[in-house]
C-alpha cells in the first residue's frame, strides 16, 4: 500500500512476521533515542538539550590531546 506522512516524526521498520514496512511515531514503543558517550573530562558547559538551547560541551585541557 501507499505510505502517508502525518504530523510529527516517524520511523519505519520491517516487520519480522510478514516483511512489510510499518510506520511508528518516534516517541512510541519503537522510538529511536540517540545516545552518545563522552569521556569524563568532557562536561556540559551550557544548554538544556532543547532545540532553542542545545547542549554545548567543554573539553578539559588534559583531554584535548590528539590521543584522546
Amino acid at each position: 500500500g501507499d505510505i502517508y506522512f502525518y504530523g510529527g516524526s516517524s520511523l519505519f521498520r520491517v516487520e519480522s512476521q510478514n516483511g512489510k514496512l510499518s510506520r511508528y511515531a518516534v516517541d512510541g514503543e519503537y522510538g529511536v533515542r540517540p545516545v552518545i558517550s563522552l569521556k569524563s573530562c568532557v562536561t556540559v558547559a551550557s544548554g538544556d538539550g532543547t532545540a532553542s538551547s542545545p547542549y554545548t560541551v567543554s573539553v578539559d585541557s588534559a583531554c584535548s590531546s590528539a590521543e584522546n
